[in-house]
């Protein structure tokens, strides 16, 4: 299951699709590690405001690839889930 948002980026509109699940399976290939180490202490920003539900946009550049931005949301979302328990 997916939900639609359309935007405009640059005078074009453009369809960004998101999911509104994620598994566990994912949750737990994340690596929490590199997320520390990319954010440092501004990790905390992230875990604050996802303790706060307050919603967090992760947008990257030309130097990084979709995958690493999916990884480090996926480590952000383990910040408040550990795949073990499965929250």
């Amino acid at each position: 299951m997916h939900i639609s948002y359309p935007l405009k980026m640059n005078g074009k509109q453009i369809k960004a699709v998101f999911p509104l699940t994620y598994s566990i399976d994912q949750l737990a290939i994340s690596s929490l590690m590199k997320f520390l180490l990319k954010f440092g202490s501004t990790a905390m920003f992230v875990y604050d405001a996802l303790l706060s539900e307050k919603r967090i946009l992760m947008a990257g550049s030309l130097d990084y690839s979709i995958s690493n931005i999916i990884d480090y949301v996926f480590a952000a979302a383990s910040l408040v889930s550990p795949p073990l328990l499965g929250i």
